[in-house]
């Protein structure tokens, strides 16, 4: 069965120069029979390829693969430049999410405007629901961790996480681990001891976005927007959520959260790293 990861070998490898349907059995490590029917169903089912059978004297034909469209490969010009984007960012003002969300076809997508008065720690209720269906991860992009003291509905993050955790759904979160949020972040890691599981893994990562991928099949992200320049008089924010649910985007998205994630330092390392501070004139 061709599967995402194998259809995006061939269509990169034809990409760069028309090739034999060897030389691509070869890149994706099939045989030439599988490769043979790989590139048919692509070419059917995408239109992203042409298939071209060239006679070689007396010999079999060869079948040549080229590119016919440019769209998908493009996508990924698009989606390497945000990455870089986002590994190089440190603020959530330093990237917003609509970036990402502009490229998204638009029945694949999802947005929508709350308005909260300040100082009011009751958001989104449909969030809870979204948590609650995951059946395998939760994938968290974070800042101060700030969030964890909010009530979806009727229950808070953590709460909501707890719950996760005892159905084994694994929750991995990139936070910024530092003196400000140490106490967040240790409230989070130790629902682990009360339940018994070490479901739930915080590392250290400074980047802008803030929201979350549940199952690789969705990720929603959340920006903050500060409407008092439109209205002086109001003390309130508008909270821009946006939904996104076409697979190559997801999959690209997850594919970033664990690049951060592999190469980000531990937060009950990093806490105990900040703790090794000595203080002077004590």
């Amino acid at each position: 069965m061709l599967d995402r990861e194998t259809e995006q070998k061939i269509l990169k490898a034809v990409s760069k120069e028309p090739r034999t349907v060897l030389e691509v059995s070869k890149i994706i490590g099939k045989s030439w029979r599988t490769t043979s029917t790989y590139i048919e169903t692509l070419k059917k089912e995408t239109g992203l390829i042409g298939i071209k059978l060239i006679k070689q004297g007396n010999r079999n034909a060869v079948k040549i693969v080229y590119p016919v469209s440019q769209e998908l490969f493009q996508e990924d010009a698009v989606q390497k430049r945000l990455e870089d984007a986002i590994i190089h960012s440190y603020k959530k003002t330093d990237f917003s999410p609509f970036d990402i969300y502009q490229y998204v076809d638009s029945n694949k997508r999802n947005s929508f405007i709350e308005r909260q008065k300040e100082n009011i720690f009751n958001i989104n209720k449909n969030l809870a629901g979204q948590l609650l269906e995951a059946k395998e991860e939760i994938l968290v992009f974070s800042g101060d961790f700030s969030w964890i003291n909010l009530f979806l509905g009727e229950k808070s993050f953590a709460e909501i996480f707890a719950e996760l955790a005892r159905k084994n759904i694994q929750i991995k979160v990139l936070a910024n681990v530092d003196v400000g949020t140490i106490e967040n972040i240790e409230r989070t890691v130790q629902l682990n001891s009360m339940i018994g599981k070490r479901r739930i893994e915080v590392r250290h990562s400074q980047q802008a976005l803030r929201g979350f991928i549940v199952d690789r099949k969705l990720a929603r992200f959340r920006e903050i927007k500060n409407i008092r320049d439109l209205d002086r008089a109001s003390k309130s924010k508008s909270y821009i959520f946006y939904e996104i649910f076409d697979k190559n985007w997801v999959e690209w998205l997850t594919k970033l959260f664990y690049k951060l994630f592999s190469t980000s330092i531990g937060a009950e390392t990093r806490i105990s790293n900040l703790r090794s501070i000595k203080k002077i004139n004590e």
